[in-house]
């Protein structure tokens, strides 16, 4: 009789002489301890009384192979809970029903456990179900360990420990938290492959010419998490079964999934519960952290070691550009055997895990061909003439390229209708009205970009990062975000809760030897209608984004100065400490603490848009400076409350909550009494006070006789006065506001100046004239009249509006201001 007849036959005659438990419960019982004491003894003798008799009439002798184990079965297994329960007690094992308590069992057979069961689990043996069909197939008992479904690492146990600490009022939240967290570990590896590129760069890449061109290989694994997850589960085939990679089930999200389960429908970011009704045979796997990052370190190593790239620059943990250098015997041939020759390294010295690989001149091109490769292949983008080149950009649709989204492409759409691929594109862009219609609609900057991808060409960022990858590599931010279990109750909740938060990323800002001097805070608030408990157990739910900045004015590594900013932050945005569903600090403009005082760091490009918020730090453009000027895009202002306009005008610039002097000396004795943050925060404040009183704006209104040229804020001008600098959309010389202005023109030339644009700018010539800053005035209408008269050939029909706006409108304001001086404007209406 083989195995699956005995089943068949132990099942049956299980079924014929069970007895009836449920009739024999109805006696009544003290509480519900006791039902269940009785309940399991009465099952104990029913699997007693099954096992003999199963014996006496199959002749079989008693075995003893389970003897000593006591078996519980969680979840679906194969095969069923039914049957294993026959299969244990007739080899002389314990079955239980449910467990009473962590010692109540031996054994746990289990095919698969979410996150939370793995915790719970964690001390438990437990196995498959083939671990009790083999050792009856075999006739022995044979090792658990070789059957365990929870593969434990080096890091593993450490994860699980989150599962335990969900109050994040708890002093190990954070780190358990950030301990668990798949895009904590993925930000701490970016941030460590760019370091340790930039030192490398430092000693390897030093030989490095600028105009050097390079054959670009686009390098990626496939499905990397899952690949890495299968591989060390050791019971799925990536390419059969249908795999995904998350931490629980239902409400948590999916990081990753292989190709087989894509097909479905199941795409990283959806829900588990969404995914499994798309496809009910998905495999949810956890993460393995040090594997992965273990996989990584060989997948560097191997690229560097093959000896064909003269940099490496790190992209991803599983994603890399490898630069080879153009020589005259390249061709399509040689580039094939050189992408063979990237995957095999890859899958030798990683043993046995793919990648797939793009290949061409620029890195848009490379980026392109490694779509086709995917997955685990090569695509070579090389071509001879610029057609060949055209044809293959084509048929991408638009999200294909880099930079370019979901709202991007749907702004497009909505202008031009169905536009489904690049070659669309390009014929909309041979007409010089929808170039104008596109910049309005997507900004001036991603339209010079797409015309720069329509040629294969590479945009101005990715430029830099070849010309000059140790500046792009080099750490430009710190941030730190936790959008789970926050929940507080009271104000000092979250003074505590930013201190330590703080604390975590002052840390590794002291550890980079970097100073901040701008900070943001970063707060979710729950939306107004959305439910208390959100779907997810401890999640965000439905948010409110809400930030703010501060400028500290000064670079600091001082954790006192950090943490009493955030919480002053954190009063500012005046959220209720109950609303507040998640929580984020980021230091913005680092700087090395090893630079020596007074010397100038190097100074960021600082773009001319005109009509740009320059207080939000979120909009501030950090990549390498453009070497061709950029048309700028007008648009509407955001014109806000007058309440708030209010508090923006008084509160923030001209209020101080409280004045105070400080005395000429601090006392010793007491500020020895004081913590050591404070002492040096009330040691710096003293400095700059004192240095105040003796400032040169002070001796000014001690002596008004006394001249001044110029200082930082006030300005000295022709007839004696001293008035406060002014300026315009945060630019104040006006050499940068006529550079702006040029932009305007070339951008509205077609259709006009917008209104509101006029009135901002005519408000701003109203306040020089009220100063009689007419030199002023003067040289930005020359310059306005002077870009008009350069299109004037062009006949657009815009040039009539900016004549009026000169005439009407400007001209009288440059009267208004009384000049001293003669002007003379000519139009040619």
């Amino acid at each position: 009789m083989n195995n699956k007849e005995e089943e068949q036959d132990v099942t049956a005659s299980f079924n014929r002489n069970e007895p009836d438990i449920a009739s024999s419960s109805s006696v009544g019982y003290s509480g519900y301890g006791e039902y269940f004491h009785n309940k399991e003894l009465q099952q104990l003798e029913s699997d007693v009384q099954f096992r003999q008799k199963y014996q006496k009439e199959h002749r079989v002798s008693n075995p003893t192979l389970f003897q000593g184990c006591t078996i519980y079965v969680n979840g679906r297994t194969n095969p069923t809970r039914f049957q294993l329960h026959k299969l244990i007690i007739l080899h002389g094992g314990t079955f239980k029903h449910y467990l009473s308590g962590k010692t109540a069992v031996t054994h746990i057979l289990a095919t698969e456990l979410n996150a939370s069961k793995k915790s719970s689990f964690a001390n438990f043996k437990v196995v498959s179900p083939e671990w009790v069909t083999e050792s009856i197939a075999r006739g022995k008992l044979l090792p658990w360990q070789d059957f365990r479904i929870v593969q434990v690492s080096r890091l593993q146990g450490k994860i699980t420990d989150f599962a335990t600490v969900r109050n994040c009022m708890d002093p190990n939240f954070i780190n358990a938290f950030f301990k668990s967290s798949r895009l904590h570990h993925l930000s701490n590896w970016k941030f460590q492959l760019r370091d340790n590129f930039v030192k490398e760069f430092i000693l390897s890449y030093n030989d490095t010419i600028p105009d050097q061109k390079y054959v670009y290989f686009h390098i990626d694994f496939d499905c990397f998490f899952a690949q890495v997850s299968a591989k060390i589960d050791g019971k799925y085939d990536i390419h059969a079964t249908p795999i995904a990679i998350s931490h629980g089930i239902n409400n948590s999200d999916i990081s990753s999934c292989n190709y087989v389960a894509r097909s479905f429908g199941v795409y990283n970011g959806m829900w588990v519960s969404s995914a499994l009704k798309l496809c009910p045979d998905l495999k949810i796997l956890d993460y393995e952290f040090d594997e992965y990052e273990a996989i990584s370190n060989l997948f560097y190593s191997a690229l560097k070691d093959i000896g064909i790239f003269k940099m490496v620059l790190p992209i991803s943990i599983d994603e890399a550009i490898g630069c080879m250098l153009i020589t005259p015997d390249i061709t399509s041939e040689l580039l094939t055997q050189k992408c063979m020759q990237v995957r095999n390294a890859v899958y030798n010295v990683t043993q046995g895990y793919s990648v797939s690989v793009g290949c061409g001149p620029s890195v848009l091109l490379a980026r392109l061909a490694l779509r086709k490769g995917k997955p685990n292949g090569f695509h070579i983008s090389w071509f001879d003439t610029v057609t060949e080149c055209h044809a293959f950009i084509d048929h991408f649709k638009l999200k294909d390229l880099p930079g370019i989204g979901y709202s991007t492409d749907l702004k497009i759409k909505e202008q031009f209708g169905n536009v489904q691929n690049i070659s669309d594109l390009r014929d909309l862009l041979e007409r010089p009205s929808n170039v104008s219609k596109l910049i309005k609609v997507i900004g001036s900057k991603n339209t010079k970009k797409l015309q720069i991808y329509l040629d294969g060409k590479d945009d101005d960022e990715s430029i830099s990062m070849v010309k000059d990858p140790h500046t792009y590599f080099q750490k430009k931010s710190l941030s730190v975000e936790i959008n789970y279990a926050i929940r507080f109750k009271t104000i000092d909740d979250v003074d505590i809760f930013l201190e330590r938060l703080a604390l975590h990323l002052w840390e590794k800002l002291r550890d980079s030897n970097l100073m901040t001097r701008q900070i943001t805070l970063k707060l979710m608030k729950r939306a107004q209608g959305a439910p208390v408990d959100p779907p997810k157990f401890m999640g965000m739910g439905k948010c409110d984004a809400l930030s703010k900045v501060s400028n500290l004015g000064t670079n600091t590594q001082k954790f006192g100065t950090i943490a009493s900013e955030c919480k002053t932050l954190f009063r500012i945005l005046s959220v209720p400490p109950e609303e507040v569903r998640g929580i984020g600090i980021q230091f913005h403009r680092l700087t090395d603490s090893n630079q020596k005082v007074g010397q100038k760091s190097e100074q960021r490009e600082i773009t001319t848009d005109l009509f740009r918020k320059r207080d939000h730090p979120d909009d501030d453009i950090t990549n390498e400076p453009s070497k061709v000027a950029e048309p700028h895009t007008p648009v509407n202002p955001t014109y806000t409350s007058p309440v708030k306009n209010y508090w923006d005008r008084h509160l923030k610039r001209s209020i101080t909550p409280f004045q105070y002097d400080f005395p000429d000396q601090l006392d010793p004795e007491f500020m020895s009494n004081l913590p050591k943050d404070v002492q040096e925060e009330i040691t710096s404040h003293h400095k700059v006070v004192k240095k105040a009183n003796r400032s040169l704006r002070t001796k000014l209104y001690d002596d008004p006789r006394k001249q001044i040229k110029q200082t930082q804020d006030l300005h000295f001008i022709h007839d004696g006065r001293l008035v406060p600098q002014l300026s315009f959309q945060g630019l104040s010389s006006a050499k940068q506001i006529s550079e702006t202005l040029i932009d305007w023109v070339d951008a509205t030339v077609e259709d006009g100046p917008h209104e509101k644009d006029l009135e901002l700018f005519t408000s701003y010539l109203d306040k020089l004239a009220e100063q009689g800053r007419c030199h002023i005035i003067l040289h930005l209408i020359k310059t306005i009249k002077n870009r008009v008269d350069d299109h004037y050939n062009a006949n657009h029909e815009g040039l009539e509006q900016w004549e009026y706006f000169l005439i009407r409108r400007l001209i009288p304001i440059l009267n208004k201001a009384k000049p001293d001086v003669k002007f003379n404007l000519v139009f040619d209406l």
